[in-house]
């Protein structure tokens, strides 16, 4: 991913993130043994607006995941 953001509600692969630049991925429950951190950095969310924005991500989720 390069640029953007993405809301992860399952669990992660090994290796995520790898080539993973310039974007933001909020993980529900993320287990940093599987993170590559190469090219990120793992923080834990405390920004209010962030917080906001991720609330608003989960309610405008659809019940059916769809690719585009």
């Amino acid at each position: 991913m390069t640029g953007g953001r993405i809301l992860i509600l399952g669990k992660t692969g090994h290796n995520f993130a790898a080539g993973m630049s310039g974007g933001i991925a909020y993980i529900y429950d993320l287990d940093p043994k599987k993170c590559n951190t190469d090219l990120v950095k793992l923080e834990t969310l405390t920004d209010e607006a962030e917080k906001e924005a991720v609330k608003a991500m989960l309610e405008n989720t659809s019940a059916t995941p769809t690719a585009t």
